[in-house]
């Protein structure tokens, strides 16, 4: 995964530069920095980028559409002008964090929860030992987060007001029942203390409401939170200047003849050599799905039967792009459940986590 990180400064470029030399992971992924610099005078290194200011707004544009953290070495007051025209949903908004140029503190300004701010800004407050600077009420009195629980179980929000009632009712010290669609719920899993779980008889006559709802079934509605399991990733590859409407119609397509609807996908996934393909770019955009790339070289070490194809390999330094990507992106114990399909010099494939819901 790439960070952002702009500075102003050369004591921040300085910090940043410090930044990059750490190694840190974020949503079990390997972080790789690219530093950018607003600062006249660039380090003595060189690894920072100069960018002019108005560079800058169109660079963390394309953070939010390609959803990339940003990390601003600099003041708090810099990075709310900078990315408040940007601003659309707090579930979706890129997580973006803030350090002071001497990095001493590390703040989480954007996606807390909901985008994993809070845990980015604590690893890398750790690498530089520094004080992560954290003002979530949940986190501040220590008690359930259910936002941060549903990200971590790949549970889509479906009503996004249901967190403030939930959180509520916790902070208060009320208990949350929470009725889990059976097969979901990992073995002999505990639930923390304040939530209770029910035995639901959904569809079958008289019906026990539940404060939180985990269900695949879109139908199921009488709840205050109700959390959907995001199964299936995507893996796209494509010739180059496909457009979002050949893309479109060909992930249609596999997704309608293997009955499987987008509000179930989680992500996007290709090698790195098509971050910037404006056609996949543009689909994940629209439809507010998360877009991920990988190195050729990461995509090659991915167990499995894979298609293959040296023309592919040729081209882009790996044998199979959307079969492989979709189980990278999945993570363990994912697996494909649509193969490889191809038309029109688009392929698609789609992968299915094997989601088991745990309170850890």
């Amino acid at each position: 995964m790439r960070i952002t990180v702009i500075s102003f400064t050369q004591k921040g470029t300085d910090s940043a530069n410090m930044l990059s030399e750490k190694s840190i992971r974020f949503q079990r992924e390997k972080v790789y920095f690219r530093l950018l610099t607003a600062c006249s005078k660039l380090t003595k290194k060189g690894v920072a980028e100069y960018c002019a200011k108005e560079d800058l707004k169109n660079i963390i544009r394309d953070c939010f559409a390609m959803n990339e953290p940003v990390v601003f070495v600099g003041a708090c007051g810099i990075a709310v002008r900078m990315t408040a025209p940007f601003l659309k949903d707090k579930l979706k908004d890129v997580p973006v964090i803030v350090m002071d140029e001497k990095a001493q503190f590390v703040i989480p300004l954007l996606a807390g929860h909901a985008g994993g701010a809070n845990e980015l800004a604590t690893e890398i407050a750790a690498k530089m030992k520094a004080t992560p600077v954290i003002t979530t009420a949940t986190d501040v009195e220590g008690v359930f987060a259910v936002d941060v629980w549903a990200k971590k179980n790949n549970l889509h929000i479906e009503n996004r007001d249901g967190i403030a009632k939930i959180s509520s009712k916790i902070l208060a010290g009320e208990t949350v029942t929470v009725f889990i669609e059976p097969g979901l719920l990992k073995k002999d899993a505990k639930f923390p203390p304040g939530l209770i779980p029910v035995k639901n008889t959904y569809g079958k006559g008289k019906e026990e409401q539940a404060d939180i709802l985990v269900s695949s079934d879109l139908k199921k509605k009488n709840a205050l939170l109700i959390l959907r399991p995001e199964k299936y990733i995507i893996g796209i590859g494509c010739r180059k200047g496909k457009s979002e409407e050949e893309i479109e119609k060909t992930v249609r397509e596999v997704l309608r003849n293997n009955h499987i609807a987008l509000s179930h996908v989680s992500l996007i996934a290709s090698v790195d050599a098509k971050k910037e393909e404006e056609g996949i770019v543009q689909y994940a955009k629209k439809r507010r799905i998360p877009y991920v790339t990988f190195p050729a070289e990461e995509l090659e070490k991915v167990k499995g039967d894979f298609a293959s194809s040296d023309f592919v390999k040729k081209n882009v330094g790996v044998d199979n792009v959307c079969e492989r990507a979709a189980v990278l992106a999945g993570g363990r114990g994912c697996s494909l459940v649509v193969r490889k399909t191809a038309k029109d010099g688009v392929t698609v494939a789609v992968a299915e986590r094997k989601i088991r819901v745990d309170f850890q």
